[in-house]
């Protein structure tokens, strides 16, 4: 991402004209962090991807707990790209593996073609489990990680805008709809469910927008907007921290 002059503060000063002056003053910490997670979450941004600390598998293990192993990082929210990794070829020999939302323990024997997070202890599943032969310090585990998105906290204004300055008009467009949403101005429009896609109106629709010129720039969408649908089929209530009613990220 380009480098970064301005600030949380210097963006909220340019849209205290929009914005109730009391709603930025009293909440302006919140305005921040609900832009910031809509930006976030909206693709793979560089700075939102992170490498996974590389990790050799156990033999006829399937399970990795992170109290055990150590295998994950505090700031991990899901995985992108992971391989199967055999360091016993020049060059070694990487293959894809899958990740996924949930994977059965298995008595099968093979080379692991598939990864999971587990809650339930809080660590990595790879299926189908490792033949016995897998293990350091030939065979391992690496790839990449989307992080959790980073809290601006209460004081914190006066630091630099995460994602820089090229952002910065996807900041303002950001703050304004967040603003309203907090000052329950009409105006921040809605997020519509249409036949499982997302579709926005009034100023989520032109910071959507914005965010997705960005993505265009940085190649990672198709070039497709839905902005402005004509009638709501699902109206969606916003809450403290974003918007409720419709499908979980």
């Amino acid at each position: 991402m380009a480098g970064t002059i301005y600030t949380y503060h210097d963006v909220l000063s340019m849209i205290d004209s929009s914005v109730h002056r009391k709603t930025i003053e009293t909440r302006g910490t919140t305005m921040v962090n609900l832009a910031l997670h809509e930006i976030w979450d909206a693709y793979d941004w560089a700075d939102t991807i992170a490498d996974l600390p590389p990790f050799f598998l156990v033999p006829s293990t399937q399970d990795y707990p992170d109290s055990l192993y150590g295998v994950k990082p505090s700031d991990f929210l899901g995985f992108r790209q992971v391989r199967f990794v055999y360091l016993g070829a020049d060059p070694p020999v990487k293959r894809a593996m899958g990740p996924q939302k949930h994977l059965e323990l298995t008595e099968n024997a093979d080379f692991p073609h598939a990864i999971s997070y587990q809650k339930s202890f809080d660590g990595f599943r790879v299926f189908p489990r490792p033949a016995e032969n897998m293990g350091a310090p030939l065979y391992m585990v690496e790839g990449t990680y989307k992080k959790e998105p980073t809290i601006i906290a209460t004081g914190a204004l006066d630091t630099n805008l995460t994602f820089g300055d090229d952002f910065l008009t996807t900041w303002i467009e950001g703050l304004k709809w967040a603003g309203w949403v907090l000052s329950g101005d009409e105006r921040a429009g809605q997020k519509i469910e249409n036949q499982g896609t997302l579709q926005f109106s009034g100023q989520i629709g032109t910071f959507q927008a914005a965010i997705e010129m960005k993505a265009m720039e940085y190649g990672l969408n198709d070039g497709d907007v839905h902005v402005a649908p004509a009638e709501p089929l699902v109206a969606l209530d916003y809450a403290p921290f974003g918007w409720t009613g419709g499908p979980g990220r």
